[in-house]
C-alpha cells in the first residue's frame, strides 16, 4: 500500500502503530481499519494513537467483531491454515469498547453493516446504528483530556 500511495504522489512514512515518529497533537483524526485484530499489542496502539491526537481529537476503529457471522467464517478459515486470518485476534465491539475507554477514549457513535452471512452475494446497505450480528463495525471515539 506504501508503494500505491507513494506511486499517486502520497507522502508515505512508513512506522509500526505503537511507536509512530510524529509529535505530540499532530492529527485531528485517525482511521484504524481492520487493524487492531493484527496487533500484538492493540491497546499500545490506541495509546499512541491518543498521544499524537490533538486536544478531542476523533478517532475510529473498525473491525470484523469476532462473534459475528464474519468474524466466525474468518476464524474458521484462520484454523484451516488461512495466510492472512491466521495470524488474526478478532475481539468483540465490547472487548474494543473496553480497551478504547481503558485508553481514555469516549465511544461516541457506532455505525455497522454486512447483515447478511460472508457467504451471500454481496449487496449494497446503508449503515446502521445497531451493530449486533454485523459483520463490520466502526466505533467512533474522541479523546478525553487528563483529569
Amino acid at each position: 500500500m506504501l508503494k500505491l500511495a507513494y506511486k499517486r504522489g502520497i507522502e508515505v512514512v512508513r512506522a509500526v502503530g505503537e511507536q509512530l515518529p510524529f509529535r505530540e497533537g499532530s492529527f485531528d483524526f485517525i482511521l484504524m481499519t481492520l487493524t487492531l485484530c493484527f496487533l500484538d499489542k492493540p491497546e499500545e496502539a490506541i495509546a499512541e494513537a491518543r498521544r499524537v491526537l490533538h486536544r478531542h481529537g476523533e478517532f475510529a476503529v473498525c473491525i470484523i467483531p469476532r462473534n459475528s457471522r464474519w468474524g466466525e467464517e474468518y476464524q474458521r478459515r484462520a484454523k484451516e491454515g488461512h495466510p492472512i486470518y491466521s495470524h488474526a485476534h478478532f475481539y468483540t465491539i465490547s472487548e474494543v469498547e473496553e480497551m478504547l475507554e481503558r485508553c481514555s477514549f469516549k465511544v461516541v457513535k457506532v455505525r455497522a453493516t454486512l447483515s447478511y452471512p460472508p457467504h451471500d452475494r454481496p449487496r449494497f446497505e446503508e449503515p446502521s446504528r445497531k451493530p449486533d450480528g454485523k459483520g463490520f463495525v466502526c466505533l467512533k471515539a474522541i479523546k478525553l483530556m487528563d483529569s
